[in-house]
């Protein structure tokens, strides 16, 4: 990853790890060029960095799967490692489940053989859902 070279942000300080790397306690690591080399999974890094950069908390969740468990896990470990208390805490308490909200929307519609009640609501992510329509004759004259 690249970063521009410019005055970090303060939620940067919010990592110990970054604290640390940034002050002049870890001058020997930095490279020639001025760049440090950090060892991590990059696909869990770059949530750990736009969170140290912009307090941009993570949403890994895909429409039809939902959340996925693995990720959140193997992100606490990531941020316990580099000292990011608040996102640390977050994912534990499981924050990320009141993340996204689903709405869902049902219309009756007259004439096409739909006979069903209007339905109307808004749930969290994380709340399972299960519809069993029935369908019906209507006597018409």
């Amino acid at each position: 990853f690249t970063t521009p070279r410019a005055p970090p942000s303060p939620s940067i300080y919010l990592s110990s790890f970054f604290a640390s790397l940034l002050s002049d306690r870890w001058q020997h690591s930095r490279s020639d060029d001025g760049s440090y080399f950090i060892d991590a999974d990059p696909d869990l890094f770059a949530h750990i960095l736009r969170y140290s950069r912009c307090g941009v908390l993570p949403v890994v969740y895909e429409k039809g799967y939902g959340f996925d468990p693995a990720s959140y896990q193997a992100l606490k470990e990531e941020a316990s490692y580099f000292g990011v208390e608040p996102l640390h805490k977050w994912i534990k308490k499981k924050g990320y489940l009141q993340a996204v909200t689903i709405q869902y929307s049902v219309e009756e519609v007259k004439g096409q053989g739909i006979c069903m009640g209007g339905y109307d609501t808004t749930v969290e992510g994380n709340t399972e859902r299960s519809y069993h329509p029935s369908w019906g004759t209507e006597k018409v004259y």
